[in-house]
């Protein structure tokens, strides 16, 4: 681990601005220079129109992309992160910082071809990835706890399958760039973390996940009891006719291509 001088000027801007790090915000700042440098040299930055960081704490990615990046907006929601990364990007003209939590965030200033990066809280990571999904960005990027990257990748018949990992597939391909120790941290929190990329090949509505979220909420049901289960009686009969290949499967073990077109059908159906 290469941690030494980005843990000095990580302390060294709290200490000056007299903060500690807020656990309300999962605030667990990156501090390995190694790992940094992977992440900001695996995207061509200059090739987006736009980056979006979302969470950038004490700028540990926010100051080398804000080098490479034509237009930067780093969304941050605590109001003492921001007031301290603003003097310290201070000069930089390509760079907006809004203090918003991103999931309040309306986009605004959103352009052109779109990089989305992020140092995600844990206790936020599933609600912040579906806001993501919904900015139409051309590839994306998070730092997650290493269980939860695991499970992000999504393998016809893996139990650990869900809503999520299966829309992600159907986006672009999910896959893990480096993995990121808790000692690469500060505080050190207690589990390891990994950052994952999506290169986003598809334009997949957010309404597909909706329905694909009721296709999972009882993954051990096969999909002809989860109907029974979602709809009336007569629109089941319907679905079952319509996907008789996949009424004895169980949602994880479907492929995500096969299994879209059902949950687009169930959501139509619920929102009716």
């Amino acid at each position: 681990m290469n941690t030494h001088d980005e843990f000095l000027r990580v302390k060294g801007l709290l200490d000056e601005n007299g903060l500690e790090p807020k656990r309300a915000f999962g605030q667990n700042f990156l501090i390995d220079k190694d790992v940094i440098d992977k992440i900001v040299g695996f995207f061509p930055v200059e090739s987006f129109d736009c980056v979006v960081e979302i969470g950038p704490g004490l700028g540990a990615l926010t100051i080398p992309l804000a080098k490479r990046a034509r237009k930067l907006i780093a969304v941050e929601a605590d109001k003492d992160m921001t007031r301290v990364l603003t003097k310290v990007l201070a000069g930089q003209a390509n760079v907006s910082l809004v203090n918003e939590p991103f999931e309040h965030w309306d986009g605004k200033g959103l352009e052109g071809k779109i990089l989305l990066l992020g140092n995600l809280p844990y206790n936020l990571t599933t609600r912040l990835l579906e806001c993501a999904t919904k900015i139409k960005a051309a590839a994306m990027g998070f730092m997650v706890q290493k269980e939860v990257a695991n499970r992000l990748s999504y393998i016809v018949g893996n139990k650990d399958n869900g809503a999520l990992s299966c829309y992600l597939a159907l986006l672009g391909d999910v896959q893990t760039l480096v993995e990121a120790p808790k000692g690469c941290f500060y505080p050190i929190p207690k589990v390891d973390s990994a950052f994952v990329t999506l290169k986003l090949q598809n334009i997949v509505p957010f309404d597909i996940y909706k329905g694909l979220k009721y296709l999972f909420l009882t993954p051990n049901k096969k999909l002809e009891n989860v109907l029974a289960n979602l709809v009336e009686e007569d629109k089941a009969t319907g679905l079952k006719a319509k996907y008789p290949k996949l009424m004895a499967e169980r949602a994880r073990q479907v492929n995500p291509v096969e299994l879209a077109p059902l949950a687009a059908d169930v959501i139509a159906m619920i929102a009716k």
